[in-house]
């Protein structure tokens, strides 16, 4: 399947986001939807399968990542994002030989698409 990126800046998808200093790269399903967030649109398979949400949640659960209470964030959050945001969770999801992360997100205007969150570049086919 192919998967699209759309930015206004230059992206080296075999190193690291200049933004973040790390791999930690979205994409969409959808073409329009990159387009929206630049005017260069990147498209890219992938070479791994994305894990779910649920699947962050209970890894980031098992290493005392996850807040308690109504801190928690579930794997249906609209704040999911906040949980995969963290260093920490990445590190850990990697360490479970997860690369590649698909979730519900919205864009600019609060629509939904789907968001496949790539934390590394051997993750990207093509």
């Amino acid at each position: 399947m192919t998967y699209f990126h759309g930015t206004d800046n230059e992206i080296d998808f075999s190193a690291t986001n200049p933004e973040r200093g790390r791999f930690d790269i979205c994409f969409t399903d959808d073409a329009d939807v990159a387009a929206g967030y630049g005017d260069t649109v990147h498209s890219v398979e992938l070479s791994v399968v994305p894990s779910t949400a649920e699947e962050v949640v209970e890894i980031a659960d098992a290493h005392g990542l996850n807040g308690e209470g109504h801190e928690r964030i579930e794997a249906d959050s609209p704040y999911f994002y906040l949980l995969i945001d963290e260093p920490a969770v990445q590190d850990a999801l990697e360490a479970e030989g997860i690369h590649a992360v698909e979730y519900a997100d919205e864009d600019w205007d609060n629509a939904e698409h789907m968001c496949i969150r790539v934390f590394s570049a051997h993750a990207i086919k093509a």
